[in-house]
């Protein structure tokens, strides 16, 4: 008898404890983040999220790495939307924000920022209203970029120019790359990145004293006079001057490491990269500080946010503390140190803070933030989910134009033309 009920109190043990482990496994939140980096980024990426899920014993995230940067991002999330399969968080660019609201109701943050008492001072204003529509907080800003103006400041004392990191007019920049296109050994004066999208259209459009669209109105506006200026700017470059040689982003960017081509007009997203791996001493300058016009420069803020679209209710509160430490100042000193993005954190930010050895051994990176500080414009968001397909046709246009089979007229009506289809404008 007192065998059988010790046999009956080990089972009983036995089953006690397999229930508690189950019970422990059931507490497990696993949760999917979709991104759109890749080698050593998405190494960074996966180091940093390594950190999370061992400070968070009932949260597991993995991660995938879309290709096909934003655009592919977005479509990828479409269809996977078609099946309710989407991942819990996701990033996606600040082109886009207001798709992520309108389109695939992203949580709103309000709640969990009252109930952790979160204070959003510790992340910069204006890079926070990228993610924010009227008053509500609907994610927060992730890697943010401006472009920059790269140079190889050898070119430029070979050919004497003397440079400055903040240059009068955009006049003067074209004025330097026609100099610099002169000397024997170099690929180019300058070129412009514009693989992805129109970003640095944008850039040069608002700098110019235009605007992309009055989307009240349901007119185009990046056709007018402004816009037209932007194209005769680069006619004269690469046609009439020769001085920005025909070249993709990517071949630009070698072109430019290698020390053949003398200035690009690139992201701060490659600053630290572009540092490290060329073969001289990099220098960099802010856009130039107006126009012919007087018009002051315009720095859309590009980059990505960090949104939350799981919809249960313990699965959003398990994403909202992994975007919490996302944008913590554990997780935001590799957006700066390895994706050479700038970060929305203040603390992170701060060249006399916790990052402050990396902004002595790089102090270019503080150039972006005076961009920053300057005041970002918002990087333009078409109407629902049509800014991949519009910037995708516009800058298959722009690309036309630059390698000559457009004129600078047929690329911005066929741009106009398309956006307006678009649109049903």
């Amino acid at each position: 008898m007192i065998k059988k009920n010790f046999l009956v109190i080990i089972l009983l043990i036995a089953l006690v404890l397999t229930l508690g482990v189950t019970s422990v496994q059931a507490e497990v939140v696993e949760l999917e983040f979709w991104h759109v980096f890749s080698a050593e980024r998405e190494q960074a990426v996966d180091e940093k999220i390594d950190i999370f899920n061992q400070e968070h014993e009932n949260i597991e995230v993995s991660h995938q790495s879309v290709p096909g940067w934003y655009g592919g991002l977005l479509e990828q999330l479409q269809t996977y939307a078609v099946v309710g399969q989407l991942p819990d968080v996701t990033l996606m660019g600040l082109s886009m924000t207001n798709f992520m609201r309108t389109g695939f109701n992203t949580a709103s943050l309000n709640s969990y920022i009252e109930e952790d008492n979160y204070d959003l001072g510790q992340l910069d204003e204006k890079m926070l209203s990228f993610t924010q529509h009227e008053d509500e907080t609907y994610g927060f800003p992730y890697a943010v970029s401006t472009p920059l103006l790269f140079v190889n400041r050898e070119h430029f004392d070979e050919a004497g120019i003397e440079f400055t990191r903040e240059p009068e007019t955009w006049e003067q920049v074209k004025e330097w790359a026609i100099e610099l296109n002169n000397l024997d050994h170099t690929s180019g004066g300058i070129a412009f990145q514009m693989d992805f999208d129109v970003w640095q259209f944008q850039t040069m459009l608002e700098s110019f004293g235009g605007e992309m669209a009055d989307l009240e109105a349901q007119e185009v506006l990046f056709d007018e006079e402004p816009g037209q200026r932007v194209l005769q700017y680069w006619e004269e470059l690469r046609f009439e001057e020769e001085a920005w040689p025909l070249m993709d982003g990517e071949q630009a960017a070698e072109e430019f490491l290698a020390g053949d081509l003398s200035m690009i007009m690139s992201t701060t997203g490659n600053l630290t990269t572009f540092e490290r791996d060329a073969s001289f001493d990099v220098d960099a300058g802010l856009l130039p500080a107006e126009d012919e016009y007087g018009n002051p420069r315009s720095t859309p803020g590009g980059g990505s946010g960090i949104f939350i679209l799981a919809e249960e209710d313990e699965r959003q509160q398990a994403s909202w503390e992994f975007v919490k430490f996302m944008v913590s100042e554990t997780a935001q000193p590799y957006v700066v140190e390895e994706m050479g993005y700038m970060t929305p954190n203040l603390a992170v930010s701060d060249p006399e803070g916790i990052m402050a050895d990396f902004f002595a051994e790089y102090p270019l990176v503080e150039l972006s933030y005076q961009h920053a500080e300057e005041g970002l414009s918002d990087w333009f968001n078409w109407p629902e989910d049509t800014t991949n397909r519009i910037e995708s046709r516009m800058n298959d246009h722009l690309i036309s134009f630059i390698s000559g089979e457009k004129t600078a007229e047929e690329a911005l009506e066929a741009s106009r033309s398309d956006v307006e289809a678009i649109l049903d404008w």
